[in-house]
Parts: C-alpha cells; structure tokens; sequence
C-alpha cells in the first residue's frame, strides 16, 4: 500500500528511531548492533531476493538516523543545570541571573504583563557569578514595553520549580513546558529587569519587533472583545484567551483554528500570488516565489510554531514538484516536509500542535477522497466540506482524546459551519493587512472580519455548552493508541479497495481496539489517587470490584480542570460514593462539577457543614441531583463489596470552626488501610480519637502540613508506615512546616508530597503495596 513510496517509509523510520530513543528502547549501546543488523539483512535479502527488502531496508537506515538526531541532543533526565542548581536552594528562591531571550509574547499596553523565555548564561550564587545554564519562562508584571527576541537582559526575581500540577493520565502545562525543554519559572516586575543589549545583527530581533507592530496596528483597528482572538489566531500567541474560552473551541473540535495552519499559509500565499499577477503579469512561476517569500515571512513573524513552519515547507515541497513537471504526489510532499522538520529540530516531534497540524493533514490527503463518494448523495459543497471536516479528524482522534478526554459527536457539523467563516474571517483581514499604511480604509476590513469571529465564537460557545452530544473517553494506553492506527490502515485499505477481507479485517481491528481501549482484558486493582490539586485535597478510591469513591474535590477551578478529567481519564461515569470532609472551598469547590458531569449515589457529609453557606448550597445541589445525602456519625461503617470506609469522627456540635468538623475516615483493604484526615485539628486527637482504631498503614498529613497539623499523639495512634500531604508550597509559600517534617523524621516516616512527585498513586495487590508519583512516573522529581 506504502512500500513504494519511500519518502513515507523514510518519515516513519526516522520518527520512530527518535521516539524509541526519547523512551530509551534505543541506546548508543544499540545502535550499532541495529546497524549490523541492517548490514546482514541487506546481504542477506540480495541473495535471497526477499519481498519488500528495498522498503525494510530504508526503514531501518531511517531508524537510525531519527535514532542518531535525538540521542545526539537529548532531553536532559531530569532538568538542565540551572533546575538541578535550583533544587539544592530553599523552595522559592530568589535569584539574579543573566541571559538572552528566545521567545516572548506580544506586549499589550492595557495589560502590561509579558511572558518571555530566557536563555540563562549565568547566575549569581552568592557574591560570585557562576556559569550555569538552563531555560526559564519569566513572568513578568507592570511591563511598560515590550522585550524582544534575542535581548540580553538581567534580572531579578522569584523562582519557582512547580510549573503546573501534574497527574497520572492527565496532560499538563509543566509536560508542555519541559517538552520544550523550559524547566523553571520566575516571577518578576519591569523594575527588576535590565536590558544589557539587544543583538541587532540577529534576524529574530527584527521579526520580533515585526510581530509587535503588526499586532500593534491590528489591533489598533480591532473590536476590543475579539482582540486576543485576533492576537491568537493571526499571530499565533494564545495567552490572552482565558480557559473557557480554548474550551470551547477544544469541545466543538475546533481548536484547530487557533494555531497558524496550512489555511492561513495557503491563503497568504494564493491573495500574494494572485496580487502579483494582476500587477505584473508575470508568469506562474515567478508569481509565486515572492509568494513563497512572503509566507516564510509570516511563519516566522507569527513566531515559527511547528504547524506553521510544516505548513511553508510543505507548500515549497509541492512548488518544487509542481516546476520539476512531476507527478503531484501530495502525501510524499507531506512526508518529504515531515522528515526535513524533525531533522532541523527533533523537539518538534513531541509538541502536540505539530502532531496535530501533521496528522490532519494526513488524515485529509488518505480519507477525504474516499469519503467524498460515500457522501455523494449530498451536494457538492457541502459534500467537500462535510468530507474535510470529518477526514481531518479520524487520524486526529487519540490526541483529541488524551488532550481533552471528551469527544463531540457533532464535531464535523461544528468545522462545517467554523471553516467557511474562518476562511472568510481570514480573507478579509488579509485584505486589511495589504491596506494597514492607509488611513482608515483597514479599519473597514477589520470590522468586517471581525463580524466573522464573532459568529465563530457564539457559534463554539453554544457547542461547549451543548453537553448532550459530548460523552466522555477514557485515556487510552500506547497499545489502544497502536492498535487505533492499526484499524485506521484498514480501514483505508477497505475504502480503496472495496474488498470484503479488506472490510472483515476493519470490523476486526475495531473489536479488538475496543477491547483494549476500554480495559477490558486488564485486572484492576484496588487503588487510592492523591490528586495535585495545589494547596487543596482530592482523593479518589477505586476498588478492584469497580466501585468510585471521591474523599473532597479541591477547589473549584480544580475540580473543573483537574478532577474531573481525570475521572474521565480513568474511564469513571458514576460516583458511588461522595465525600465532603468539611465546607472548605479548597476541599469541596471541586465537587460541584463532579456532581454536575457524573452520575453520583450517595453523598457523606458530617456536623456542621449544612449550617456554612458553601455546605448548604452543595446540599441543595444534592438534592436537586436526587442523591441520596448521608450525615456521618462516629462509628459508621460502608460497607463495599471486599472492602470498607470506616468513619472515626464526624464533627462535633459545639465546634464552629470548619476544620474542628472535618471528618476523619479510614479505608480499609485487607491487611491495609489509609487514614483520611481532612482538616482535622492534632490538638484534638487526645480528646476527640482516643477510642477510635486509627491505625493505618499509610496516613494523609491533616491540613497540608501547615503549622499545627500533626502532633505525636496522633502519629501514635495511627502508628503509619507511610505518609503522603497535598500540597503546593512552590505558589503559595504554605508547605509543609519544618516542625512536621521533623517529627516524621523522628519517627522514619517516609513523606510524598504531590507538590514534588506529583499525584501520588497507592496500589494495594494482595500483601504489596505499591506508591509512586505523576512526576517520578516521567523520570523527574523537584525536591526529594
């Protein structure tokens, strides 16, 4: 089907060396053991005249070479050396350091906050200035102007390690951020920056400076609500639209829009051609290279992300065909443009939105022809339309699916209906570009456009909203993301050839793809999850039998973000049991939304709650989702099938602080148990738990740590081998106290802290317990 087209087995094999390196099946040891392995086998098949041996051949050299490209500039382990630096300094640190800029995002004046990356030289350790190298986003407040690309500064400011939470199955800002090998963040204002010098000689110096003028003269005629739209869409700087916003897009499975993709490189490039025809007359041929020109131009101007550099290069590959007089073989230009991409920078490989830009364009050029005549008996336009928009997204869906753990049944009604408004947005606003020297006349195209992105985003709002076609996916495993890719070339393979074996072998993929996306072959064991909500608690309970249980939610944006992808990502519907240890918003903020987006049968809560404003109003809520409300007394008992949620102290009346009520529960699996401890006051445990068996193998330290929060009554009685604290002392300064990790010292208690390791994970598998963190999971950890 492929084996004759080279340049598609050359991208593969070199994609593969590098990804089989990133996960280290590839070594320096091996390679050249694979090399040898390539030497014999093409001595072998020449005698032997093996089928395809051309094709395996080429594979495996390409192996090697993407093998060679990463092993020769790797991921750093664990961070680079201004992070491993970093980690040695008290949490928080502050830090002088010097270095150039990389990249930056665009200044706007009513705002004056800048995010820029910094390429660190040096740092002052002490009196002294070291040589120690990293990268670093700052973030910066008060800005009264912008800094540009390729700028030596010196600044000062607060550094932190925790870049986002992180948590098994879920992705993250921090994996995004390491990915482009950023490993820090620092805080800062515009005081405690000073430019040294800008590198005038650099290129990316004055592009920089471009981008900001354009944006300046863009938005200069722009409608104010759409501002950060146009900033995203045009120049490619997302970080004025605020969650909910990218949410919506993400629900419709239109976020594509958003990135700088082949329909704004191929519209530049057709309004220019055409342009310069009408001008010149010139012939086709050198019509287009000032084209080509002026889309290298704006790749890079828009700040030379992934989607937008393969989208040129991709346009130059199939120029060059079309010159040569060649046959236009689309998927190999693809391919060619791949290959050339990964080359120049390997990175690329992991960045989502290159993944997703490449992919899309794939899936179109494999399944829209097929696609247009199964949809024959619609209209032409709306039959090519239809066909784009739901061939773009079959190779796209497991990234769509890790990304946002939902999918939209009416997604391609959604890009129906979103690609001619952007296209049309795009259209006019080019028009207004081509006029931005004269006066007023832009501001009259802008307007018009701006009407498009208007309807573009109440269009996607209404569809995020529209929760009836939106159903939950599980993350699916590397083997389900395989076997997915797998059913894919059948399904192509029966689309072309129209075989009933062809179609037999689909049907089989997608049974098999179901089995093993859905986890079904897998034996589950009895686990609890200590989310990284920050400074909150999230606790989540799953039991070998499949039964769910929420201890708290974190906060509300928590819950939004966090919680419940997770729960979505662990393949969880239905809660069978909600508990609310205390009425605190970083507690149970999170709950509302579980409650909302999951099915939930019962709902445990103890003294006092109903009577705070936030515990009655999630007891209306309640009662509203019909769940069955259990106020908890001491002594009360759950009984799972195999297991059990003991409740040791529910609160008491004559308490009228939250945490004084905070539950006290212990689940118990076999020989292990876990004691969940809320915000419970170690004062009280003299008073309050002294005829209660507290006894547990692991305990979850009360109140994040904070000062107070343990005492050694309460480690004597729960006598724990274990002890795990959520928590976020990188943001908030709120860690745990040095008072708390002594007495764990004291008595050789081992402490996990998902602001180190990430969200931690308890396996209970029969007389083993098994714990590790999110982040150790990926090979890192930020404090031990």
């Amino acid at each position: 089907m492929f084996f004759h087209r080279h340049w598609v087995i050359i991208c593969a094999g070199f994609v593969c060396g590098a990804v089989l390196s990133k996960t280290q099946w590839i070594t320096w040891a091996l390679l050249p053991i694979i090399s040898l392995i390539l030497i014999l086998f093409l001595i072998v098949s020449y005698q032997k005249k093996i089928r395809y041996v051309e094709g395996i051949g080429i594979f495996l050299f390409s192996l090697i070479i993407g093998a060679l490209s990463y092993l020769l500039h790797p991921y750093p382990e664990e961070g680079d050396d201004f992070f491993l630096w970093l980690r040695q300094q008290p949490p928080n640190a502050y830090v002088e350091v010097e270095g150039y800029v990389t990249e930056n995002t665009l200044f706007d004046p009513t705002d004056r906050q800048i995010q820029f990356v910094i390429h660190i030289l040096k740092v002052k350790n002490g009196s002294r200035w070291e040589d120690i190298v990293g990268k670093a986003l700052v973030s910066c407040k008060d800005a009264q102007y912008p800094i540009f690309t390729h700028t030596r500064v010196h600044l000062f400011g607060k550094t932190s390690l925790y870049l986002s939470a992180v948590n098994e199955s879920l992705s993250d800002y921090e994996t995004y951020l390491r990915s482009h090998r950023i490993y820090t963040k620092i805080f800062t204002y515009a005081p405690q920056i000073k430019i040294i010098h800008t590198y005038t000689l650099s290129p990316f110096f004055h592009l920089s400076r471009l981008q900001q003028y354009f944006y300046e003269r863009i938005i200069q005629y722009t409608p104010t609500s759409i501002k950060d739209m146009t900033r995203a869409i045009w120049l490619g700087d997302r970080s004025g639209l605020d969650y909910k916003e990218k949410q919506n897009f993400v629900l419709t499975g239109t976020i594509h829009i958003l990135a700088i993709s082949g329909l704004h490189v191929g519209l530049v490039f057709w309004f220019t051609r055409a342009l310069m025809r009408t001008i010149f007359k010139t012939q086709r041929r050198w019509a287009d290279v000032p084209a080509l020109l002026l889309c290298i131009l704006y790749a890079l101007i828009s700040g030379a992300h992934g989607s937008s550099l393969r989208a040129v290069l991709m346009l130059i590959v199939y120029e060059l065909y079309l010159w040569n007089r060649k046959n236009e073989d689309i998927l190999t230009a693809l391919c060619i443009t791949v290959t050339l991409l990964f080359i120049f920078n390997t990175d690329l490989i992991w960045d989502m939105g290159t993944q997703m830009s490449i992919l899309a364009v794939a899936s179109i050029l494999l399944f829209n022809e097929p696609l247009l005549k199964l949809l024959r008996i619609f209209p032409w336009t709306i039959r090519n339309y239809l066909s784009v928009a739901i061939s773009g997204q079959v190779l796209l869906l497991p990234l769509l699916v890790i990304t946002n753990l939902q999918i939209n049944t009416l997604s391609p009604i959604y890009n129906l209906l979103v690609i001619p408004l952007i296209t049309l947005y795009l259209m006019t606003s080019i028009c207004g570009l081509a006029l931005i020297f004269v006066p007023l006349i832009p501001a009259l195209f802008f307007y018009i456009s701006g009407v498009f992105l208007i309807l573009i985003q109440s269009l996607c709002k209404w569809g995020g909203s529209f929760s009836y076609t939106i159903f939950p996916i599980s993350h699916p495993s590397p083997l389900a993301i395989f076997l997915y890719f797998v059913v894919c070339i059948f399904l192509y393979h029966w689309l072309i050839t129209q075989k009933r074996k062809a179609f037999f072998m689909f049907i089989a993929g997608c049974m098999i793809l179901i089995f093993f996306w859905t986890g079904v072959p897998f034996y589950r064991e009895t686990t609890v999850y200590i989310l990284d909500v920050g400074h909150g608690d999230a606790i989540l309970i799953t039991t070998a039998e499949k039964e769910n249980i929420l201890v708290d939610g974190g906060t509300k944006r928590m819950g939004e973000r966090i919680v419940v992808p997770f729960l979505f990502a662990k393949g969880i519907r239905r809660l069978d049991y909600v508990v609310a240890t205390h009425a605190d918003e970083d507690h149970i903020g999170g709950i509302f939304n579980a409650m909302d987006k999951l099915q939930v049968r019962h709902f445990i809560y103890g003294e006092g709650f109903a009577d705070t404003e936030l515990g009655n109003e999630m007891i209306k809520k309640a009662i509203f989702k019909n769940i069955n409300l259990i106020k908890a007394k001491d002594g009360l008992q759950i009984k799972l099938t195999k297991n059990f949620l003991n409740i040791l102290y529910a609160g008491r009346p004559y308490y009228y602080e939250t945490n004084e009520n905070s539950l006290v529960l212990k689940f118990v699996n076999n020989h292990f148990s876990v004691l969940l401890t809320g915000d419970f006051p170690a004062k009280l445990t003299e008073k309050e738990l002294f005829s209660t068996d507290c006894y547990a193998t692991i305990i979850k330290i009360p109140h994040h740590g904070l000062k107070n929060s343990l005492n050694q009554e309460l480690l004597e009685k729960s006598q724990p081998k274990i002890a795990v604290v959520s928590v976020n002392e990188f943001q908030h300064n709120r860690g745990v106290r040095n008072e708390v990790k002594d007495l764990l010292h004291q008595y050789q208690i081992p402490l996990w802290r998902t602001d180190y390791y990430g969200g931690i994970t308890i396996q209970f598998n029969g007389d083993k317990i098994n714990i590790y963190g999110a982040r150790q999971k990926k090979g890192y950890f930020l404090r031990k």
